[in-house]
């Protein structure tokens, strides 16, 4: 079922990104990117994964994980210090479509080295992993990309239970970006 496998560490964490194979319909790409996401938990934890009253994943050994999966890709990440979020998105139009759900007056401008499509998913897979790493119900509109640089993001959240600034790792290639917000 694992077409690729590959670890990468994105600031303080420990990500690793699988792509399932091809499948005939949607339901099935759903069942095979959960199985495979299992499969990744499987390889990185010896203990029983819990759920928190919010959904969010969790390790008996104190380990802060995500995980995500987007279009057959499947990312789990772990780190030892301190919670974070993680998001995986397909690179295709849909972001680009659904900008206005998204996209507020004060996200950071697209830099001249991306295209409107590498922009717009980006900018979804940060506020993705942003909006996990909060575990708070906020709009992705209050959530702002105040800077983007390569491979970083600085990314001011904006709620009723007051402000945070963030920092976000990230590694655009030609069919994904994986984003990962961590304090």
């Amino acid at each position: 079922m694992l077409e690729a496998y590959s670890t990468y560490l994105l600031g303080h964490t420990e990500c690793s990104v699988g792509r399932t194979y091809e499948h005939q319909n949607k339901v099935d790409l759903l069942k095979a990117e959960k199985l495979l996401s299992q499969e990744m938990f499987a390889l990185w934890f010896n203990n029983s994964i819990q759920k928190k009253t919010t959904g969010a994943p969790y390790d008996l050994d104190a380990y802060s994980i995500s995980n995500s999966h987007s279009h057959g890709w499947v990312c789990v990440a772990r780190c030892k210090s301190h919670e974070i979020g993680i998001d995986i998105q397909n690179i295709n139009e849909k972001c680009e479509r659904v900008k206005n759900k998204f996209i507020s007056k004060h996200d950071v401008r697209k830099p001249s080295h991306l295209t409107s499509l590498e922009y717009y998913t980006l900018i979804w897979s940060l506020k993705e992993a942003a909006y996990k790493w909060f575990e708070e119900y906020i709009a992705l509109k209050d959530i702002v990309i105040t800077e983007l640089s390569k491979n970083k993001a600085e990314i001011f959240l904006y709620s009723d239970i007051g402000t945070l600034n963030c920092q976000a790792h990230y590694i655009l290639t030609n069919d994904w970006a994986l984003s990962v917000v961590e304090k």
